[in-house]
């Protein structure tokens, strides 16, 4: 028999005592660690769905426009554009907005508040016939230059309102 000095022997004892600690404790620990990881996912997916629902853009949030054709403003003495909805959060102006141009958009747009910028533009337009080659023209230069200045675009025509609109 090998002689053990007493620091060697309560050494081999604690680490004895550890490894049936470790055993017992074991199935404990992997229920522990198993919630811990359904939480963190939770918590992950929590936060993924919560950005996606704030960054959403909303119309009512954003600017509102009804895409009137030259034809009809002419008849009604009004200008053709895009006649801006009024709404109580947009910077007033000394009379109704009507924009002609991507230049005249984003100048409207840049006068906005950050958060009516970021709920973008959404534009209503009648049938595709009752616009001028011109005013088409401006539209699809509209549709790409948007998006470049990082302000949301979205589009319906009025008769298919119930299938929502189309983002650029």
């Amino acid at each position: 028999m090998k002689n053990i000095n007493h620091h060697q022997f309560s050494a081999n004892k604690s680490l004895v005592w550890d490894a049936a600690r470790y055993r017992a404790c074991a199935p404990q620990f992997q229920r522990y660690r198993q919630q811990m990881k359904r939480i963190i996912t939770l918590l992950i997916f929590l936060a993924i769905a919560n950005s996606a629902i704030a960054g959403e853009p909303q119309r009512e949030k954003g600017i509102s426009a009804h895409a009137l054709p030259k034809r009809v403003a002419d008849i009604s003495g009004q200008p053709w554009g895009l006649q801006v909805s009024y709404a109580p959060y947009l910077k007033s102006e000394p009379g109704q907005p009507y924009l002609q141009s991507v230049k005249d958009v984003l100048a409207y747009v840049e006068k906005q508040e950050k958060s009516v910028v970021e709920n973008g533009l959404w534009v209503v337009t009648t049938h595709p016939s009752a616009y001028s080659e011109q005013e088409t023209k401006f539209f699809e230069k509209l549709k790409m230059e948007l998006p470049k200045h990082n302000i949301p675009l979205f589009w319906a025509r009025g008769s298919e309102l119930k299938n929502g609109f189309k983002s650029y």
